[in-house]
């Protein structure tokens, strides 16, 4: 029963949002915000607050995002759903 393939490639079989499309945004935003944030460990970059602030900005919304797919986890285990 659950060694058939999941409907959407690289998602789980049972999700909790309606539209697949919402995690693949979140997949490729997670990488292009985690990417973004690395310009935070540059030395010679960091003289510009107005950018450092918006990477910040950035780096919470990430982690907002991430933190409503970890609840979503969190209750399908809790449910025992697949």
């Amino acid at each position: 029963w659950l060694n058939r393939p999941p409907k959407y490639p690289f998602l789980r079989h049972t999700l909790i949002y309606s539209r697949p499309e919402a995690y693949y945004f979140a997949i490729v935003s997670n990488f292009a915000l985690r990417a973004s944030w690395t310009y935070k460990l540059s030395p010679h970059l960091r003289h510009n607050s107005g950018t450092i602030l918006l990477v910040t900005a950035l780096e919470i919304t990430r982690r907002f995002q991430w933190s409503l797919f970890r609840v979503e986890k969190a209750y399908l285990q809790i449910t025992h759903l697949p």
